[in-house]
């Protein structure tokens, strides 16, 4: 009985007139609901998609709904967490094995073609036990790594920072197992796999600031340079940012920045599960109306000290413009209008505005009522 009456606010919403048009939309966005969009995390209980869809158009003028509707239909990537587990059970077999098989192939000085060969080496099975893995953040989804891959618990760390104490027992519980196997090698971690799921533009990783540089990278090469000074990780260990979703934009920034840091291969490299090609970003010569859209109904106030950091947050942190939603929560670089949320705020600098409340509802991470 909700979704019937939900439906029926969106056809009034909307104003659609044509029944059997009307019937192929509804049809195509409870579609949509049942297999996906139902089950995105920032909907609060008792929300789901055809209802918040239905607001959001309600926000819009009349004029303007069928351009925010068929953004939803036709230009909204949304990744699902079923996706993004399926893309996370790839890494190992398509990223990080074929990497140490190469390695050990350059070690031996045999083809690297002897997959076999090379597979069942004491030096290869040495060298994937001494990799350490370490989330970025919540959505590194190291349980998931974990568990589409051979490599033992203890290689894993839900954080980038590891504590003297953990630190001590993995380096204690790596000499135990290269012992029992009878393996090559000293117990110190020669590859350090540093996990993130997403980055838009690059700059929460990397970004100069003054005379230096901030983000999670300086944090976490400052990270394991402590380590390798306590012999918990090798001195030519290298590292490997690993991103499951990578925009080309990002990709080209962040390689561009590293450089210009000094984080440089061999000693660190930069790779994604999935690259978004370069025509995934909305722009205005390919989405002329909901790109106009975006700049109409964005609200001054929704600026704040994080969003300056990469300029303009009309079309998305960093102009990023990404038609993206992520099941968990979407990205700060997707326009506001999309993900803003203003019921949380308690305030508007203009109250003959009403609240904003976006499609796909964002928790922010650095928002002005959680300082």
């Amino acid at each position: 009985m909700k979704a019937l009456l939900a439906e029926q606010l969106l056809a009034e919403v909307t104003g659609i007139q044509d029944l059997a048009h009307l019937t192929e939309i509804t049809q195509r966005l409870r579609t949509l609901a049942d297999i996906k969009y139902d089950d995105y995390g920032g909907y609060t209980p008792g929300v789901r998609f055809i209802e918040s869809l239905a607001v959001w158009l309600s926000e819009f003028k009349q004029e303007d709904r069928e351009t925010a509707l068929n953004f939803v239909l036709h230009r909204l990537a949304y990744i699902s967490a079923t996706e993004l587990d399926h893309l996370v059970s790839t890494v190992y077999k398509d990223m990080l094995r074929p990497r140490l098989l190469k390695a050990v192939a350059a070690e031996l000085g045999i083809p690297s073609w002897s997959v076999k060969k090379i597979a069942s080496s004491p030096e290869f099975l040495s060298r994937q036990r001494r990799t350490l893995i370490l989330g970025m953040s919540d959505g590194a989804r190291l349980d998931k790594l974990r568990r589409a891959s051979p490599l033992s618990t203890e290689q894993f760390h839900l954080v980038s920072t590891v504590d003297d104490e953990k630190a001590s027992d993995m380096s204690a519980k790596l000499a135990e197992a290269l012992e029992s196997m009878n393996l090559p090698g000293e117990a110190k971690f020669s590859l350090v796999i540093v996990v993130d799921d997403f980055s838009g533009s690059g700059t929460t990783m990397l970004r100069r600031e003054g005379d230096g540089w901030k983000g999670k990278l300086p944090k976490i090469h400052n990270h394991v340079t402590n380590l390798k000074t306590s012999g918990v990780i090798a001195e030519d260990a290298h590292v490997i940012v690993l991103l499951y979703l990578l925009t080309k934009l990002a990709q080209s920034q962040l390689a561009a920045r590293m450089a210009e840091a000094g984080y440089l291969e061999p000693e660190v490299s930069l790779v994604a599960a999935h690259t978004f090609d370069d025509d995934f970003p909305l722009t205005e010569n390919s989405d002329p109306e909901f790109w106009k859209l975006c700049s109409a109904y964005f609200r001054e106030e929704w600026d704040n000290a994080h969003s300056g950091l990469a300029g303009d947050l009309s079309h998305g942190f960093g102009g990023s413009a990404l038609p993206l939603v992520i099941h968990h929560n979407a990205p700060n670089n997707a326009p506001p209008i999309i993900w803003k949320d203003e019921s949380i705020e308690g305030r508007k600098s203009d109250d003959s505005l009403s609240e904003w409340l976006g499609v796909f509802p964002r928790h922010e991470r650095h928002h002005p009522g959680r300082p």
